[in-house]
């Protein structure tokens, strides 16, 4: 089975996913760390992309290499986001549920 990135195990409560051509199952907590996963792809893909636009030097090998590591650090997310697509409906908000459950009032950073 490939792994999830953010899921503990792949046996809970919640919908079969596939990853590949293996089902699995994840509870509204794995959903919740599948979304922590992605929330936080999303801010490092927003850090590094205004570092690289504020850079003076628009196209050096240093540019280059920030932006295949960046690729790289990216992939994990992909990979939840295709995970997260093929939850029914009303299982991935379960999971949005305990995600925004766990995030502190005002803050919008987790708990």
């Amino acid at each position: 089975m490939t792994p999830v990135p953010g899921v503990r195990n792949n046996q809970g409560a919640g919908s079969a996913g596939v990853i590949g051509a293996v089902p699995v199952v994840l509870s509204s907590a794995d959903i919740a760390d599948l979304l922590d996963v992605l929330a936080a792809a999303n801010t490092a893909l927003t850090a590094e992309l205004e570092a690289i636009a504020g850079s003076r030097r628009s196209l050096s090998q240093a540019t280059v290499n920030r932006l295949e590591h960046l690729v790289a650090a990216m992939r994990p997310a992909a990979r939840v986001r295709e995970v997260l697509a093929q939850l029914e409906p009303m299982v991935l908000l379960a999971g949005a549920r305990e995600w925004q459950r766990r995030r502190p009032v005002g803050t919008g950073g987790p708990r």
